[in-house]
């Protein structure tokens, strides 16, 4: 019976002392899982840094793209703005300069129409509405472009009728 019960000990030592072997086997093995995923953790949130700092960075380019782009579109707009600014100043200097011309044409024409005769400078009048005349027909039309001669025609049609 002694030696039964000193097998069964030995037994039952043997099994507990291959239960504990178990167990540290699978404490290693949750300890090394542990390990690896913290190993991944921590490579993912380097990662992740490394990717947020890469968006950052193109973020920036792209704003500095933009502002460029925006700027160069600014400067192309008041560029614009500036022509326009000219032109219409520039046409109304010769709406003026035409509305002038048409006003001394219209009172030459009236002082023509009042002496009823050239008189005795009668040479020199007609050789003066000659090269008006010939400076409306081919001058005029190259100076002024399209939009001038139509303003033009109004006013001349006016000052014929006064």
């Amino acid at each position: 019976m002694r030696l039964q019960d000193a097998a069964r000990r030995r037994f039952l030592k043997l099994q507990q002392d291959q239960r504990e072997m178990e167990l540290r086997r699978l404490e290693d093995e949750i300890e090394r899982k542990i390990q690896m995923r913290d190993q991944e953790i921590a490579a993912t949130a380097e990662d992740l840094e490394i990717r947020h700092l890469e968006l950052e960075s193109q973020k920036r380019l792209y704003e500095k793209d933009l502002t460029g782009n925006q700027d160069s579109v600014a400067k192309e707009i008041r560029k614009d703005a500036d022509a326009h600014r000219q032109k219409v100043a520039l046409e109304e200097h010769m709406f003026r300069n035409l509305l002038e011309t048409s006003q001394m044409e219209g009172r030459r024409t009236q002082r023509v129409r009042a002496c009823g005769t050239w008189g005795p400078g009668a040479q020199s009048c007609p050789s003066e509405n000659t090269h008006l005349q010939v400076f409306h027909l081919f001058c005029l039309p190259q100076f002024l472009g399209a939009a001038g001669l139509c303003v033009y025609g109004l006013l001349t049609g006016l000052a014929s009728l006064i």
